[in-house]
């Protein structure tokens, strides 16, 4: 029997429904119903925050005190806010009291959080806080060591063949792109120029908050794409695991962990770092390198695909997690 799933997760990022759906739906809701393990439902506490008027801890523990509506799987993705309200940081997100009281009315629900953004340090605190009462936590971008028991590191969410896909083989119009936002991180704005200073044409694209792409527009950048960029070095961010699903050439700082989960020199290639800096000659070096030599920046590009298809399918991705939760899919 499949297992009965609730979800309580953002809407919108950053609670703010001008920025578009929240990342969960083209990867982990398309995902699950893609594989077919599970039965789902989602409640999401910053819509009933706006359309309620009241935090979503007494529908919440309505639903887990009502037998036939009972979920065997809580999954928990906590609500941030970096825009102009994080008081809704608090009224958004269930209260600690709320998930102890859920374990003590239903002790077999699983509680699961699922953490994106898991090498924060705010993010971490509230991990440490539900240690007590959640079942486990799902790391995304960043593996704790030593691991605690309740810990799962995975490498990003699932993503949805339907959108996450490309031929690396076939024809690409953009040289070299960087998908992602500039406005709060001035390192990036210093590598893209430096980049140019270096003769790299670098076309860059905002994402959902900042040019208001779109997934699939975000990921047709990344089909479009012969080579893709990231700069990130204390976590793999989605963009390391979307960009190779999309069939690009991934270049990233040889210091990022994506070296966990895929094979540095062979799926993608790193660039050298100079402490926190990018060694900005090694890495224009090999942009030009790749670009001149198509059939090596292929042969890559071609090699991380058929790694992701084989190791980090939404198939691979559910059946891990399920199977940690106790409920096995052979």
């Amino acid at each position: 029997m499949k297992p009965k799933i609730l979800f309580i997760s953002e809407k919108w990022p950053r609670n703010n429904p001008a920025y578009g759906m929240s990342c969960l739906y083209p990867t982990v809701f398309t995902t699950l119903t893609e594989t077919g393990l599970a039965e789902f439902s989602a409640i999401h506490p910053d819509e009933w925050l706006i359309t309620q008027g009241e935090r979503i801890d007494g529908m919440l523990l309505t639903i887990v005190g009502t037998y036939e509506d009972r979920p065997d799987i809580i999954f928990y993705s906590w609500l941030s806010s970096q825009g102009p309200e994080p008081e809704l940081i608090g009224i958004c997100n269930p209260r600690m009291v709320t998930w102890a009281r859920i374990k003590t009315m239903a002790p077999n629900i699983k509680l699961c959080g699922i953490w994106g953004d898991s090498a924060w340090h705010m993010s971490q605190q509230i991990m440490r806080s539900l240690n007590s009462v959640f079942d486990l936590h799902l790391t995304l971008d960043y593996v704790f060591s030593p691991e605690p028991h309740n810990y799962l590191s995975l490498w990003g969410y699932p993503l949805s063949t339907s959108i996450f896909h490309g031929d690396p083989t076939g024809q690409r119009f953009i040289d070299v792109s960087f998908v992602g936002s500039l406005g709060e991180r001035p390192d990036r704005i210093t590598a893209i120029q430096e980049l140019r200073n270096r003769g790299i044409d670098v076309k860059h694209f905002g994402g959902q908050t900042e040019d208001r792409l779109t997934v699939e527009n975000y990921a047709s950048v990344l089909q479009q794409s012969k080579i893709t960029l990231n700069f990130s070095t204390i976590t793999s961010k989605g963009r390391t695991k979307e960009a190779i699903a999309c069939g690009a050439f991934l270049l990233e700082p040889e210091t990022s962990p994506t070296n966990i989960w895929m094979t540095p020199g062979e799926d993608y290639i790193t660039y050298k770092m100079n402490g926190d800096t990018p060694d900005f000659d090694d890495l224009a070096t090999k942009i030009n390198y790749y670009l001149q030599h198509e059939d090596e920046r292929i042969k890559v590009a071609k090699q991380g695909y058929t790694t992701m298809a084989r190791k980090h399918s939404p198939m691979v991705w559910w059946k891990t997690v399920l199977g940690r939760l106790g409920f096995k899919n052979d």
